[in-house]
C-alpha cells in the first residue's frame, strides 16, 4: 500500500440552482472533486470527507478538508491492486472499508497524516454499502434486497433486513448512510435515494435526483453521508458533490 500526500488544490462552490426547491430537495452547495474517482462510499467527520474509488489496481481512498465554500484535496491512500474498494464507515478514529469480490472488510485507524491497517474481517457475501447504526453496529448492502447488521467486535451477523417498497423487495442496494434512526441508500442504477426505517425495512420516503443526474453523464449516482442534517451526494466518476437541504415530511 502507498500512501502520498499532494498538495492541497481549493475548489470553490457555486451556488448555481442554490435557491430552487426540486422535488423534495435544495441544492444548497455543489463542490468540485476529483472525476477520475469511481466512486463506491463517502463519509464525513469532523470537517473532513472520506471517499472510497474502486476498481481493480486503482482503488483509493480520498481525504478532502470540507470548509465552508470550498473543499481542500489533502491526502491519497493508495489500496492493494488485487482488491476492489467499496463502501466506508468510521466510528470514532476507525475507518471500515468494504472490498467487492474479495469478502474481506479492512479496517484503518486514522491519523491527521496517515492511515494504519489494523485488521481485517470476513464477510459471506459481496460487499457494496456500508455505514453503522446508532449502536455502532455495521451495516452492510450485497447488491440483494437485504442488509446486514454485524457486530463491529466480532463481525458476526446480529441480524438481517429485508428492504421493501410498497411490499415488493427492493433490489440492488448500494451505498449507505445512517441518520437520525434511518438508512439511507442509493439504488444501483437508479435516480432515487430512499428512507428506510431500520426497524422493519420498510422505505418510508424516496428522493428523486433524475435532475442533478442528467447534469452528471459521467456515472451513476452513489455516495451519500450528511453532514448534521444536510445531505450530501455524487456519483461514479462525477467532478461535483452537492450539499442537499432535504424535506421528507
Amino acid at each position: 500500500m502507498v500512501f502520498s500526500k499532494k498538495l492541497k488544490i481549493i475548489s470553490k462552490t457555486t451556488s448555481a440552482k442554490s435557491s430552487v426547491i426540486l422535488n423534495n430537495y435544495q441544492i444548497l452547495s455543489i463542490y468540485q472533486i476529483d472525476g477520475s474517482c469511481f466512486v463506491q462510499g463517502v463519509y464525513y467527520q469532523d470537517g473532513k470527507l472520506y471517499i472510497s474509488c474502486g476498481g481493480y489496481y486503482i482503488s483509493k481512498l480520498m481525504l478532502y478538508n470540507l470548509l465552508d465554500d470550498s473543499l481542500q484535496h489533502s491526502l491519497t491512500y493508495k489500496l492493494n491492486p488485487m482488491i476492489f474498494a467499496e463502501g466506508i464507515t468510521i466510528i470514532d478514529d476507525l475507518l471500515y472499508l468494504l472490498t467487492w469480490k474479495q469478502r474481506l472488510g479492512y479496517v484503518y485507524k486514522l491519523s491527521d497524516d496517515h492511515l494504519q491497517l489494523i485488521n481485517t474481517f470476513t464477510i459471506d457475501c459481496e460487499g457494496w454499502g456500508l455505514t453503522h447504526d446508532s449502536n455502532e453496529n455495521l451495516i452492510i448492502s450485497n447488491g440483494s434486497d437485504t442488509l446486514l447488521v454485524l457486530d463491529r467486535e466480532t463481525y458476526v451477523v446480529i441480524r438481517s433486513l429485508k428492504v421493501k417498497r410498497d411490499g415488493l423487495p427492493v433490489n440492488n442496494i448500494n451505498a449507505l448512510a445512517f441518520h437520525n434512526n434511518y438508512i439511507y441508500a442509493n439504488i444501483w442504477y437508479q435516480n432515487d435515494i430512499i428512507v428506510i426505517d431500520e426497524t422493519t425495512g420498510t422505505v418510508v420516503k424516496s428522493i428523486n435526483l433524475s435532475q442533478i443526474v442528467n447534469d452528471n453523464s459521467e456515472g451513476v449516482l452513489n455516495g451519500i453521508t450528511f453532514i448534521n442534517n444536510k445531505l450530501l451526494v455524487t456519483g461514479k466518476n462525477w467532478k461535483r458533490i452537492y450539499r442537499l437541504d432535504i424535506f421528507l415530511d
